[in-house]
């Protein structure tokens, strides 16, 4: 019984927090925060436009990336269409009778022109502009897209060279019929030039976004 009293006189003679140290604790805490919240923003005022400076980069690139992946796309199918067209149609224009290919190229001539025209014009086109987008923000395979640029321009040069008066005269019976197999040997050495540069300016663009890629990963 005298050990009980003893210790519940021990306990009642405890100090007790007031509550008055209670809530100048509470503010203390949230003073503190509130310290640490406004250093913050502080901080951030300091370096204004920094997030926007870094995101409009970041989209920079992405776009110039999304840009030259499209021109490598585009410059690979104008390669492997001129391709088809020199392995595929060419030896199948050879194996016809002279009239029979007057006839067939007359009635595809027009669809052979609205399919190629596009493509090596399209070629041309985001060979430009990747060229452009990687001078801009100084990316190591710019010289690269300028190489695919300058050798698409090549090959539309071609048909103003040669193919034009060419194909005027397969569609318009202009060559005698002795002389269509000298005339189609020559269309297709022609064709496999073109193609040899199209394949070196895909080349060239494949080589590009890879150098301006491993650049961005370094």
């Amino acid at each position: 019984m005298a050990a009980w009293v003893e210790d519940l006189a021990w306990r009642l003679a405890l100090p007790k927090p007031s509550v008055d140290l209670v809530q100048d604790e509470q503010v203390d805490s949230a003073r503190t925060q509130f310290d640490d919240s406004e250093r913050l923003v502080l901080k951030l005022e300091d370096r204004p436009g920094v997030d926007a400076t870094w995101y409009r980069a970041e989209m920079g690139q992405r776009l110039v990336s999304f840009v030259s992946i499209l021109g490598v796309l585009v410059l690979g199918v104008t390669a492997g269409a001129m391709l088809a067209e020199a392995a595929i149609l060419v030896p199948y224009w050879r194996s016809l009778a002279p009239a029979d290919f007057f006839d067939w190229y007359a009635a595809n001539a027009s669809l052979l022109v609205g399919f190629y025209s596009p493509l090596e014009i399209a070629s041309v086109l985001v060979a430009l502009v990747c060229a452009v987008l990687y001078s801009a923000q100084s990316r190591s395979g710019r010289w690269l897209w300028w190489v695919a640029a300058i050798l698409s321009i090549l090959v539309i040069a071609t048909f103003f060279v040669y193919f034009k008066d060419a194909n005027a005269g397969f569609s318009n019976r202009a060559i005698a019929e002795d002389n269509l197999p000298a005339a189609l040997a020559t269309w297709g050495s022609w064709q496999w030039g073109r193609v040899g540069v199209g394949c070196a300016a895909f080349a060239a663009s494949v080589l590009a976004i890879r150098t301006g890629t491993a650049t961005d990963r370094s």
